[in-house]
């Protein structure tokens, strides 16, 4: 996952997310405070929804895990 804010036309890297990620079930398997602009997370095959708070806005991301693949994904704030 990277996190980055749209400036004007710009996007820009960003740190100190707060990251919570839940199974399809609910169940929180993570919750952590990301001092860099990214975090590599090993998860196996599966529905996963993430909280990620840059200092007061949230936002709520679904995603799919599939064994064996890499999966980038984009948490920007605008």
């Amino acid at each position: 996952m990277e996190f980055s804010q749209t400036n004007g036309n710009q996007s820009e890297w960003v740190s100190n997310v707060l990251l919570v990620v839940k199974d399809a079930k609910g169940v929180q398997l993570l919750s952590h405070q990301v001092d860099g602009p990214f975090i590599l997370l090993d998860l196996k095959s599966g529905k996963y929804s993430s909280e990620s708070t840059y200092g007061t806005q949230k936002l709520l991301t679904n995603f799919y895990v599939t064994n064996g693949q890499h999966k980038k994904i984009n948490i920007n704030w605008k």
